[in-house]
């Protein structure tokens, strides 16, 4: 066994959700769970840690708190059925730094995480600490919507600008699909206004070529990249979907505005943001 997932875990309920889909995951993949649970100065009179956690951390009794959170992380699994082999780190600093710290210093495949923090407020996706480690990340992320429970993944869907993809990014989607046992498809949302014939057309003109030609290419029309989005994934059944969150104006301008926590509710299935730092 040789994958490794990263979930931070503060606790509250989005973060449990993510860390017992993450569980199923690993549970899935076979591989094996490193838990960080990041003890946040700016959330010490919050009241959002579980007291034992909380006074621990306090008192930095760091084993304590570890033990803890060790606990925590069993009980779910006992609750889920489930037994991973699993690591529990307690940090303490701000989540993103440290969350970026792990993944710079251990061998992590794929991190997952909820798609709020600790706030507990209507934030959206992209101005969360989920965002930020998006964006840096070395390894793909795996952000998981409130309510979203783990099922068997079919079929995952690459929103992709054909104007500025590269085979790499389609090395790096068609691996990360082999690796969730999924099905890719490419799709490309064009607000401009056009008709079915110059839709088929372009098409087949931009669908991706050599080795990766046997990727199935989709060109939607839609009011907007997330309207047109949210129409694929209902229509083609997507259960997750993949982005590229840097150096690309297609994907850039969904990571800003046309993904938003309102998308993710209403989609209702992970967004898994694929690494361009390689």
């Amino acid at each position: 066994m040789d994958k490794r997932l990263l979930i931070p875990a503060d606790f509250s309920p989005v973060a449990n959700q993510a860390l017992v889909y993450g569980l199923h995951l690993a549970d899935r993949i076979s591989a094996e769970i490193v838990v960080l649970h990041v003890f946040d100065h700016l959330l010490l009179e919050t009241d959002i840690l579980p007291f034992h956690i909380d006074q621990a951390l306090a008192m930095r009794e760091f084993p304590i708190a570890q033990e803890q959170t060790q606990k925590h992380v069993e009980t779910l699994m006992r609750k889920e059925g489930l037994d991973i082999p699993f690591e529990a780190i307690v940090a303490e600093g701000f989540p993103k730094e440290q969350i970026l710290r792990v993944l710079e210093d251990q061998k992590i495949d794929m991190t997952v995480m909820g798609t709020t923090g600790a706030t507990n407020r209507l934030e959206t996706l992209f101005g969360s600490t989920t965002s930020a480690i998006m964006a840096k990340s070395a390894v793909p992320v795996l952000a998981i919507p409130p309510d979203c429970d783990f099922e068997d993944l079919r079929k995952m869907a690459f929103a992709m600008d054909y104007k500025e993809e590269n085979n790499r990014n389609f090395y790096e989607v068609s691996r990360m699909a082999k690796l969730l046992g999924a099905e890719v498809e490419c799709v490309h949302i064009e607000t401009a206004r056009k008709t079915e014939e110059e839709l088929a057309e372009a098409e087949l003109i931009h669908a991706p070529a050599m080795e990766f030609g046997q990727i199935p290419f989709h060109l939607v029309s839609g009011k907007s990249v997330s309207n047109g989005l949210k129409a694929f994934i209902d229509s083609e059944d997507i259960q997750l979907l993949a982005v590229i969150p840097r150096e690309h104006k297609f994907p850039q301008s969904l990571w800003e505005k046309s993904i938003s926590r309102d998308m993710v509710l209403n989609a209702n299935i992970p967004i898994l943001a694929v690494s361009t730092h390689f």
